[in-house]
């Protein structure tokens, strides 16, 4: 049921939370960002003991003053100090931070529809800031997974995260943008690629499964929420949108 504690929730935040550690200790801000973000989710929908609420509070909080204090983060961002105990407020501004880094891969894309190659030349690759190194890299994968080259773009990921999480939020967005404009099959075409990069996404299986609505596959927009809801039974939209198939969709 809704209410009932579930102390199995409190080991998964928990873990989100260390791995969030991991990432920034690694000097991956925006993959730590993204992975607090989720734990940060995770916290404020699941029910628990006091005594849990308490120890991670005092976890999130230290957590909090790690990140704040990271050089990578202070020269991004400047001197910010997040809000104790309140992890509403702190959701709120991850995302924004968050969304600092989406308007950067937006950019890049509009300036991809462009063409402009103009000033382009070459650099000697030793001589590139990592940020520059990263987004290089993706540029060069997203290129191979457009020529449907899937191999060649994991080899050149291999396992950083940072690389992952560019091309994922760079499909993501494109994704959002065509459904917005209508464009529903070039949508869904973004949205599989990154799930194709990351299987256990729940919120790509949900991107799905509403072009899937507009497009009115029924069948498949509700094998696509189902797949969500195996990787998280507790994802609320998904739970919603589930039930809202089951009702409205017609009998096959």
């Amino acid at each position: 049921m809704k209410n009932t504690i579930n102390r199995e929730e409190v080991g998964r935040i928990e873990k989100k939370l260390n791995e969030a550690r991991v990432l920034l200790q690694q000097n991956k801000l925006h993959s730590s960002l993204v992975k607090f973000k989720e734990s940060l989710e995770t916290l404020l929908r699941t029910k628990m003991l006091p005594s849990d609420s308490k120890d991670l509070n005092d976890k999130f909080n230290h957590f909090q003053a790690l990140i704040s204090n990271t050089p990578a983060f202070t020269e991004m961002y400047g001197a910010v100090a997040f809000r104790d105990n309140d992890a509403a407020t702190t959701l709120e501004f991850v995302k924004q931070l968050l969304i600092i880094k989406d308007e950067e891969i937006k950019g890049y894309m509009e300036e991809q529809a462009g063409g402009s190659n103009e000033n382009h030349h070459e650099t000697d690759p030793s001589d590139e800031p990592e940020e520059s190194r990263i987004e290089n890299l993706a540029k060069e994968a997203k290129s191979f997974i457009d020529s449907d080259d899937y191999e060649t773009a994991k080899d050149i990921i291999g396992g950083n995260d940072e690389i992952l999480w560019w091309l994922l939020q760079c499909y993501n967005t494109s994704g959002i943008e065509h459904r917005r404009q209508g464009r529903y099959r070039d949508a869904l075409h973004d949205f599989k690629k990154a799930l194709a990069l990351q299987s256990d996404d729940e919120g790509l299986y949900y991107n799905i499964a509403r072009i899937h609505i507009e497009l009115k596959d029924w069948k498949e927009a509700l094998g696509a929420i189902q797949e969500a809801l195996k990787i998280n039974p507790e994802f609320q939209e998904g739970k919603l949108l589930e039930s809202f198939l089951k009702r409205t969709a017609p009998p096959a």
